[in-house]
């Protein structure tokens, strides 16, 4: 059973699509017809006084309506195609950016714990990483997520710093980028302020290359250079912290190789070319309107009906859980004002505008399935949640975040019946739910300090809940740290 056929969703988004393409093609071979049969019937008036040939009413409304068809199905079978050939290559994009598995990898498509992984993998490029058993650790604590930052798409040498570095030659290009946008005639909208950060982020890249520094030091530099520009101490050290990220994003590269090759001249000549900051933002221009500037989301993940290793399951039982959880991120999403931006098979990822509402969202997700789970003890529910807030940027219809893979590797870490959060995800919601601290560390040395919802042994009913009632309810089998 593919994707398309187990999930109705999917199947009424291609109907949907099919049906939006086909009245779109339409309508513009109308409006073709139409101008083209105006056109025509100009002409022929004036042939018909210069000529003084004179036809009659039907004759006339007759051949006008011929041109109109003729010109109409012409129109419509040139649209469909040039509309064809758009979707054949959008396909085959997204085909060159989907992993392919090897022969001997094919998965089943009963198989529904394998689709979730192949899933994660494309949304968590840790996830492949590191699914062998750490170096430091026995195998039976080999997990199918790791904790290794993700890689920098710019080359770095060994790292040698391990104090953290305050360089001058930094601080220097800092300013001399501020005074330069002061110099500017118009105040820089967010747009521009954020391709002038991705100019600062390639910067801080060279200097982190050349003085072979850790990432931790190079976070230190970039984030020392942005509170030069003036930004706030917690969008800085934000900002710093999904650097890594934005690099790996083709429309974010070419201000950060423009700030690389600056910040490399200005270390030789240790004087500022305001021209390489100024044709940076003339090119970045045309990125206006495909990418919005980042601002604070808070990313959600769900996965739910994954056996335990070895435990098989009936594909109907699976639908069912699949099914149930269709229903409850429909309601959830509409309740809480989120947006589903991927579909993991097993589970989904959605995203809020406020760390409150997504927390709330995520409770109500983990209370119906439990009272669905108490309803059907011999299904396999077993729902996990990731929750976590940071910056993030939209290009075209993809969202960009350091939090969004991170999600996915807590949905994938936690326990069954489990809300498991980052810290920064917990701190808005205290005071609608209780925390406790969860101890990973020794395995995922590189995630944030994790929280865990603290829930208590109750019956649930969340069919008449307010939008500010919140049972807890399940078990948390996490020990606390």
């Amino acid at each position: 059973m593919s994707d398309n056929e187990h999930d109705p969703h999917e199947r009424s988004a291609a109907a949907n699509y099919a049906f939006t393409r086909a009245l779109a093609v339409g309508l513009n071979a109308l409006i073709t017809g139409l101008i083209a049969t105006a056109f025509f019937a100009i002409a022929l008036l004036w042939l018909q006084k210069s000529s003084g040939i004179r036809l009659e009413k039907s004759q006339y409304g007759g051949v006008l309506l011929f041109i109109l068809v003729l010109v109409t199905l012409c129109a419509y079978l040139v649209f469909d195609y040039i509309q064809s050939r758009k979707d054949e290559e959008a396909k085959r994009k997204r085909a060159a950016n989907r992993p392919t598995l090897k022969s001997s990898e094919k998965i089943r498509d009963d198989d529904w714990g394998a689709i979730l992984e192949a899933r994660l993998k494309e949304f968590d490029p840790l996830f492949a990483e590191n699914e062998g058993p750490p170096a430091s650790q026995p195998a039976k604590q080999a997990t199918p997520a790791g904790g290794k930052a993700a890689p920098s798409s710019a080359p770095v040498a060994a790292a040698t710093t391990t104090a953290p570095v305050k360089d001058l030659t930094a601080i220097l290009f800092a300013q001399a980028v501020t005074a330069a946008i002061a110099a500017r005639e118009e105040t820089p909208t967010l747009f521009v302020s954020f391709g002038v950060n991705l100019f600062v982020a390639g910067a801080a890249g060279e200097i982190a290359n050349r003085a072979r520094l850790t990432p931790a030091n190079g976070k230190h530099v970039l984030e020392s250079m942005l509170l030069e520009t003036g930004m706030s101490k917690r969008s800085a050290s934000a900002f710093a912290a999904n650097a890594s990220t934005f690099a790996q994003v083709p429309h974010f590269r070419a201000p950060i190789d423009a700030g690389f090759r600056a910040m490399a001249e200005f270390a030789q000549s240790g004087m500022a070319d305001a021209s390489a900051l100024s044709e940076m933002l003339v090119q970045w221009g045309i990125q206006d309107g495909i990418v919005h500037a980042p601002e604070v989301m808070t990313f959600v993940t769900t996965s739910v009906g994954v056996p335990p290793p070895g435990i098989a399951i009936q594909p109907e039982d699976q639908q069912r859980v699949l099914r149930t959880h269709t229903t409850v991120m429909t309601e959830v999403l509409h309740r809480f004002q989120g947006r589903e931006i991927h579909n993991l098979g097993n589970g989904r990822i959605i995203v809020f505008d406020d760390a409150t509402r997504a927390i709330r969202a995520a409770t109500q997700i983990m209370e119906s399935l439990d009272k669905f789970a108490r309803a059907n003890p011999t299904l396999i529910v077993a729902p996990r949640i990731g929750v976590d807030t940071d910056i993030g940027a939209i290009v075209g219809h993809n969202y960009v975040s350091a939090a969004l893979p991170r999600t996915v590797t807590l949905a994938t870490i936690a326990s069954a019946n489990c809300i498991c959060c980052t810290e920064a995800a917990k701190d808005d919601a205290t005071d609608i739910i209780e925390f406790q601290p969860i101890s990973l560390s020794d395995i995922y040395t590189d995630l944030p300090p994790l929280f865990a919802a603290a829930w208590s042994q109750a019956p649930v009913d969340v069919s008449n809940a307010a939008p500010l009632e919140y049972r807890q309810v399940g078990a948390l089998p996490i020990k606390a740290g």
